[in-house]
């Protein structure tokens, strides 16, 4: 059974599960996704929620970032 709690090519709403030395993990329910620590909010602590954007690396890892891209998935834009 799939628990996904985000959508990857979108910006989902995730909680921080733990902070470790390279960043913060998110519940992604199933699997855990790493917000670099460049991207960490100040004063971000566990429980907390942050609004990010979920995509892979370029080894397919899931990666979020707090930046906002100019496009998502599913939407189209003049670039």
């Amino acid at each position: 059974m799939n628990k996904r709690k985000f959508r990857i090519g979108q910006t989902n709403r995730l909680t921080i599960d733990r902070i470790v030395s390279i960043g913060a993990y998110l519940d992604g329910g199933d699997m855990d996704i790493l917000l670099p620590n460049r991207y960490l909010p100040a004063g971000a602590a566990a429980g907390m929620e942050v609004e990010v954007f979920i995509y892979h690396d370029n080894e397919g890892r899931l990666i979020a970032t707090t930046m906002q891209p100019y496009v998502e998935v599913g939407q189209i834009a003049l670039l």
